[in-house]
């Protein structure tokens, strides 16, 4: 009879046993306690075992997908290899095995949402022969199971798949927005591509599926959106001139562009790159300088003439010209009046209305909605929005804390970043909201995105900086990014003042 090495078994989370020679634990904890092998495990933060055990909860319906390693000693079941999610379920199933009250909380909260209990179990491998299991933890560790990983642009594709058409767009429009306000192009024209009017057409083109294959366009790790075009800066320009001057594509306006039209118009955008020896060789035909500007101009002009756009990229004589054009063409000129440009000059849209029962932060609500001006008169205040922007923003924050996390107050020390996390978090347990809602928030608080427009560090710049100043439409885009945040903090602040 055939010796059986393995068995797949169900065995309850309470009688695994925690592993302390697995190569999470330092030396020092060999042969520790269960008790300190769980709270080492738990205090490591690259261990996140937080975020795993929201994650179980989150996807508690969900078949397990992987098995557990167990070694059998005959006396008790070790677990080889899955020692975070042990330590995840074991918490979650008992929180007072954390002697940190505020951990325990977390996890009293997370078991709350879920129906967990001491009889739970998870599948296992089981095996009586210790080298044995440890073959299966060497295939998964250390040969990755013999699996080809996705590399960077997959795994950026497959993110903004999975993700559901909201935050899909919500990401999407966020990256688009830094971009564009990050470009070497007029102030204007930012605001204008970015306003009411064009933005819709701008990320009908850039979101088709199409302009992620043609631009090269991935989203990295940190969900930031990324080409592998190095000329990617140059085709958006081309991409922001035609849908400003409302070219058409194939005898249609580009906001009437369909999915297949959009693929073709990508493809033809062309690129021209002028060297300095080409520069010099086409300098020694021409008869002189100023016969040459004569000619490009004659040339730039037919050009126009025949629908065709070009943008060009001058630098200084020992570098490339960078030229890009279209195949989309100006329309023809039609009698009727300039349509009028009905973009808001403020920072708060009219809609929706938040309703702040608190007299102070409701007054910087209203200056902000109906007072301070964001346009192009004399009398606009950019610099006074953004500080009294971040002002809103943190006595927002605070005000949630005091009402509807039981009085907590913020420590002196606590940024406004501590205090984004601390109160997303607690709105994603407690009032069931998706994580996706909170995208843009979370950008503002990540010291990762400290680059981003939308970056906590922009907004101590307005206040600290004695050289930045926002621009009208950097604060309209913050705004339009974080409004859903200010929409959902305001709407369970007043739930719970009205139970």
């Amino acid at each position: 009879m055939i010796e059986k090495i393995y068995e797949e078994k169900k065995i309850k989370v309470v009688d695994l046993n925690l592993w302390s020679r697995n190569p999470r634990f330092p030396p020092k904890y060999y042969d520790k306690p269960q008790n300190e092998l769980l709270e080492y495990l738990l205090n490591v933060s690259n261990y996140d075992i937080k975020i795993l055990a929201r994650e179980i909860v989150d996807e508690f319906e969900l078949p397990q997908f992987e098995k557990l390693a167990v070694f059998n000693d005959n006396k008790t079941f070790i677990g080889l290899e899955g020692n975070r999610r042990i330590t995840a379920y074991k918490l979650l199933i008992n929180p007072k095995l954390t002697s940190d009250l505020e951990t325990r909380l977390y996890f009293e909260q997370l078991k709350s949402k879920i129906s967990i209990n001491d009889s739970f179990s998870l599948e296992c491998i089981v095996s009586m022969q210790f080298d044995k299991v440890i073959k299966y933890v060497e295939r998964k560790h250390l040969k990755n199971n013999n699996e080809k990983p996705w590399g960077q642009i997959e795994r950026g594709h497959a993110k903004y798949i999975l993700l559901d058409n909201n935050s899909k767009k919500v990401l999407l429009e966020k990256e688009l927005f830094e971009i564009v306000n990050n470009l070497d192009i007029k102030e204007t024209e930012k605001d204008d591509i970015l306003g009411r009017g064009f933005v819709t057409s701008f990320f009908r083109i850039l979101g088709n599926s199409s302009a992620f294959e043609i631009l090269k366009l991935h989203f990295d790790d940190d969900k930031k959106l990324i080409s592998e075009d190095p000329l990617f800066n140059e085709k958006l320009k081309q991409i922001i001139s035609d849908v400003l001057q409302k070219r058409e594509f194939k005898n249609k306006i580009i906001s009437r562009l369909t999915t297949e039209d959009i693929k073709d118009y990508l493809n033809s955008i062309k690129i021209e790159i002028v060297t300095p020896e080409i520069k010099q060789n086409l300098g020694n035909v021409k008869k002189d300088k100023d016969d040459t500007n004569n000619q490009n101009n004659i040339k730039d002009k037919e050009g126009d003439k025949n629908g065709q756009t070009t943008q060009t990229t001058v630098n200084n004589e020992n570098k490339p010209v960078i030229k890009t054009s279209s195949d989309a063409t100006i329309p023809k000129p039609v009698s009727k009046p300039n349509p009028s440009k009905n973009s808001r000059n403020r920072l708060i849209d009219k809609k929706p209305v938040l309703k702040i029962s608190s007299v102070k932060i409701n007054n910087i609500y209203r200056e902000l909605r109906d007072h301070l001006l964001l346009d192009d008169s004399n009398k606009s205040v950019p610099n006074a929005v953004g500080v009294l922007f971040r002002v809103f923003l943190e006595v927002s924050l605070d005000e949630y804390a005091l009402k509807n996390m039981g009085g907590y107050l913020f420590s002196q020390n606590d940024n406004i970043s501590k205090k984004i996390n601390v109160i997303t978090e607690d709105l994603i347990t407690h009032c069931n909201y998706k994580k996706s809602e909170f995208e843009s928030i979370r950008t503002v608080a990540s010291s990762s995105k400290y680059q981003s427009y939308l970056s906590i560090e922009k907004f101590h710049q307005y206040v600290h900086s004695g050289t930045v100043e926002p621009s009208s439409g950097e604060l309209k885009s913050k705004w339009n990014h974080l409004s859903r945040f200010f929409e959902i903090l305001w709407l369970e602040i007043n739930k719970k003042e009205n139970s």
